[in-house]
């Protein structure tokens, strides 16, 4: 059980657009939950405007939703990113919005409606808003993971193909001074791994892996490049296709294997057309 929770999951970054209808979304639902089903003895309460106090707590649902998504998130990139996220992360994320609507209910318990703060109505609170949001959402968790574990968890060998035209044309790549320059020959090029504001070039040299460093961002490498299998696979990095033996997948994406062994790139989900280039 910890092996699976310590699995890669997809961490897709939405647009504005999409925080904010997922976020009010959620927020209906609560409100739904809350007016039609009316559970925890809420049926019993006899209050004016009884509706309408149920659904601002759909309302602050909706509200905490958007705080996680469009300042936590954003805050932290390197923490929110697709890399290093795991099963155990996400569900993580989905406590830290339950932990956030929990307080933002107590909030409007207290200061719009003359509530009472306790430990105990915390509690309730918190109990309730997990009854309401968790089940459900962790199960749609658990489905998506391994729904895209199917997806993406077929291995498949690359077969053997005529040597493309540009398999030995030379590639010269120019560092942002366009003073400093490596010139290789495109057959012993594995790939290029970008960190901050320099690139790392991998190379085969005779029956070695030696690397050079160049200071350049990588899409401006990219630009450099004629060779159609010499690709962008990733936010940090190219690969050359000529050189890859194998594909495996897990649930973030594919991974490109080197002939050489333990060498891999991964293939980030807005790349994984290239892959057609492999079959």
């Amino acid at each position: 059980m910890q092996h699976i929770f310590a699995q890669p999951y997809p961490f897709t970054k939405k647009t504005t657009q999409h925080s904010i209808i997922q976020s009010c979304m959620e927020g209906v639902f609560v409100a739904f939950i809350l007016i039609v089903m009316q559970p925890f003895g809420i049926s019993n309460i006899e209050l004016t405007h009884k509706n309408l106090y149920l659904a601002s707590y759909g309302l602050v649902t909706c509200i905490c939703g958007l705080i996680l998504r469009l300042v936590i998130f954003k805050s932290s990139p390197r923490y929110f990113q697709e890399s290093g996220w795991t099963i155990t992360r996400e569900i993580g994320s989905i406590f830290l919005l339950i932990l956030l609507i929990s307080s933002g209910n107590i909030l409007l318990t207290v200061i719009a409606f003359k509530g009472q703060f306790t430990i105990i109505n915390a509690l309730e609170m918190l109990t309730m808003v997990l009854v309401i949001g968790i089940f459900p959402i962790v199960f749609g968790v658990m489905l998506n993971y391994i729904i895209q574990l199917k997806r993406h968890n077929k291995a498949f060998e690359i077969s053997e193909k005529p040597v493309n035209e540009h398999f030995n044309s030379t590639v010269i790549l120019t560092a942002d001074n366009k003073k400093d320059q490596f010139t290789i020959d495109s057959s012993h090029l594995l790939y290029i791994e970008s960190a901050d504001n320099y690139c790392t070039i991998y190379f085969k040299d005779k029956e070695n892996i030696k690397k050079e460093l160049i200071r350049s961002s990588l899409s401006r490498l990219e630009s450099q490049l004629t060779n159609n299998k010499i690709v962008r696979t990733h936010r940090s990095f190219i690969a050359n296709l000529n050189l890859i033996s194998s594909v495996t997948g897990n649930a973030q994406g594919y991974k490109l294997h080197f002939k050489e062994e333990s060498i891999h790139v991964p293939v980030a989900r807005k790349y994984a057309t290239i892959l057609e280039m492999l079959k």
